[in-house]
């Protein structure tokens, strides 16, 4: 890539957006370019798919019964692309509203769309990623889809990255962080587990090798542009955890910085010492209301790293710990529970660590950008 001219490079996107777009090791602007011309394209083709398979179940229903193979088939079809069709608007919607927020292309919090696939897979990225000092990785954990949870997504990456450069300014950074643009973080949606697909480690073990090609690609790049290399940092959530953790221990040495595991079911890995990071390996988990952490079997999970030696512990908001007691009641087994203070959700804190005020978020955006943490309490 880098021996074609800027001309070359414009034809490759125009002609053959569908190469350049998802591969790793060309530089992001080009990509972001390759994927906005892909978008609408994507789109379309999902709207014809989506009307074809109307029209096969319409003709199945006048022609026989419901419960025909041949009705079930369109059926299935329909809904599948009509999923993927929401996903594909869903993403689009999120990029225009950030144009319109945004609207200078070369501005840092432009987000750049890096990669593209109707598989419920996309990549958005805030900051220039070819040339920050830190580029962090916010992954998230199951049921989330690029149609109906990539803005929230995007929402806790651009915290992460907001937090990480408020702590700069008032903590040494090994990243070398002096400004905003310093840092560039990557929303990274893969093809996340539904309801009962968390039971095993299928999906994260087939995203695992996406996410290493992605960060050794970044590292590549920066190196063929002569641009010195990034620290990479990897925040990762319950499920998204265990995957990155998988993806983590099998990345190329150099690559990674830090991995921050949060409600974590596991590690990905049986010891710390699995992880090519250069850096450390940090975990954050409340003392309450999140019954995922460490949840997953140590075998394909990996061991639970509030456990595992060699982790260090980031903050765990003991403020907003429940305070419950379970009472007999004298009647058999019967119990009364009491709280004090909140309630007993076992998953009710799953999802608080990357929100906004918490010690939590403020150690992982640290980790994130090459910080000390203040560490648990």
């Amino acid at each position: 890539w880098s021996g074609l001219t800027d001309s070359e490079k414009e034809n490759m996107v125009r002609e053959h957006p569908e190469l350049i777009g998802n591969r790793d090791g060309v530089p992001m602007e080009w990509r972001d370019k390759a994927n906005r011309a892909r978008l609408p394209q994507e789109i379309a083709e999902m709207k014809s798919n989506v009307a074809k398979a109307k029209s096969r179940m319409d003709e199945a229903e006048s022609t026989g019964s419901k419960n025909d193979l041949g009705y079930l088939n369109a059926v299935n079809d329909y809904n599948r692309y009509k999923k993927k069709l929401g996903d594909l608007e869903g993403l689009q919607s999120v990029l225009k509203e950030n144009e319109s927020k945004v609207p200078l292309s070369s501005s840092p919090d432009r987000q750049r769309l890096i990669y593209l696939d109707s598989k419920s897979s996309s990549r958005v990225q805030a900051g220039g990623v070819d040339r920050a000092k830190a580029v962090q990785m916010v992954v998230p954990g199951m049921n989330n889809t690029v149609g109906d949870n990539m803005d929230g997504l995007i929402g806790d990456a651009q915290k992460v990255r907001n937090t990480t450069f408020e702590e700069s300014r008032k903590h040494p950074s090994s990243a070398g962080i002096h400004d905003k643009g310093d840092i560039a973080t990557v929303a990274w949606m893969y093809r996340t587990p539904q309801n009962a697909e968390v039971a095993t480690t299928d999906l994260a073990e087939k995203a695992a090798p996406k996410m290493d090609g992605f960060m050794e690609g970044v590292q590549t790049s920066r190196q063929a542009m002569g641009v010195p290399k990034a620290e990479i940092d990897v925040g990762a959530h319950s499920y998204g955890s265990t995957m990155a953790g998988i993806a983590v221990g099998k990345v190329r040495e150099g690559t990674v910085h830090n991995i921050a595991l949060y409600g974590s079911p596991g590690s990905g890995v049986q010891d710390v010492r699995e992880y090519n990071i250069d850096g450390q390996a940090y975990v954050s988990g409340v003392n309450t209301n999140d019954y995922v952490q460490g949840i997953g079997p140590d075998g394909p999970f990996g061991k639970d790293p509030m456990e595992m030696r060699g982790f260090k512990h980031l903050a765990n908001n003991p403020e907003n710990d429940s305070q419950c007691k379970y009472i007999p009641t004298g009647a058999g087994s019967g119990v009364t529970k009491f709280c004090s203070k909140g309630d007993d959700n076992p998953f009710g804190r799953h999802s608080e660590y990357l929100k906004k005020g918490t010690g939590s978020l403020k150690d992982i955006s640290r980790v994130m950008g090459g910080m000390e943490p203040e560490g648990e309490k």
